[in-house]
């Protein structure tokens, strides 16, 4: 099994369909389906059992910037230059419903465990929360002084983290509505981040091409990685937790093995 996981990747398929470039890719929950962002505007819903079909969604009037799966695979919101999020069923006929989220782009968007509530992040600096059913505005933490690339629930739901263009990752507790820890960077600013799946920790990409994984129980940084040599745009960690992924300006894909330290 470990010699066939570390043979040279294939390429399994292609998938063609977007006029202009994809801004973020995400795994439906059964892993059966991908959707994919992009700066023409529309998000396209991939299947992966039938490679001729598609769902393309073309609701957004400007460039998409991300999109997100509910956890059950019923719902999928997506967050545009348009200063919406739209949650749609992504189905033939779904329905979808639009909500002005913020008063300039959105960067990101998040479902929490529960399905029931969203995270947007902004360039009005601003992350917000929102009950999915109402498109109801819960709360805005708004400590960021520029950009928010990216917000992301917590593994659990209790915390939240945002990335901003003032050098910072967050880590907000979603019941108090406080800022309970802060990790700057002093190089450039962190582009995304990912919750590791036990919910201590959270890897950020950053604008200098470097990997940082922080313990956000101890506040201390714990690994480095200086693997890319462009800036870093997403991470994903494996479910098990041991290894984490990352792509980037420099045309790679790296895997890093979080027990070792090492790619």
């Amino acid at each position: 099994m470990e010699h066939k996981m570390f043979q040279d990747p294939t390429l399994e398929r292609h998938f063609t369909g977007h006029s202009g470039a994809i801004t973020q890719l995400r795994f439906s929950p059964d892993g059966q389906q991908i959707a994919s962002s992009s700066m023409d505007t529309t998000v396209i819903l991939w299947n992966l059992k039938q490679a001729a079909r598609c769902i393309r969604f073309a609701s957004h009037s400007e460039p998409v910037y991300g999109v997100s799966w509910s956890p059950k695979g019923t719902f999928m919101a997506s967050c545009s230059h348009d200063r919406t999020v739209k949650v749609w069923e992504p189905k033939v006929r779904g329905g979808s419903a639009e909500f002005l989220a913020h008063g300039k782009p959105v960067r990101s968007v998040d479902f929490d465990p529960t399905g029931q509530l969203l995270l947007t992040a902004s360039d009005d600096k601003s992350a917000k929360l929102w009950r999915v059913s109402r498109r109801q505005f819960i709360s805005s933490f708004t400590q960021q002084t520029n950009w928010v690339r990216a917000a992301k629930f917590s593994p659990n739901g209790k915390l939240m983290a945002t990335v901003s263009d003032d050098k910072s990752l967050r880590i907000y507790d979603l019941n108090s509505g406080e800022c309970v820890r802060t990790f700057t960077e002093e190089r450039a600013s962190p582009r995304q981040l990912a919750w590791h799946p036990w919910g201590n920790m959270v890897a950020v990409g950053l604008g200098c091409n470097r990997i940082k994984v922080f313990d956000v129980v101890h506040n201390q940084l714990l690994q480095l990685y200086v693997v890319h040599s462009a800036p870093v745009n997403d991470l994903a960690f494996h479910p098990s937790g041991n290894f984490l992924l990352s792509g980037s300006d420099d045309k790679t894909i790296r895997i890093l093995d979080l027990l070792e330290g090492r790619p």
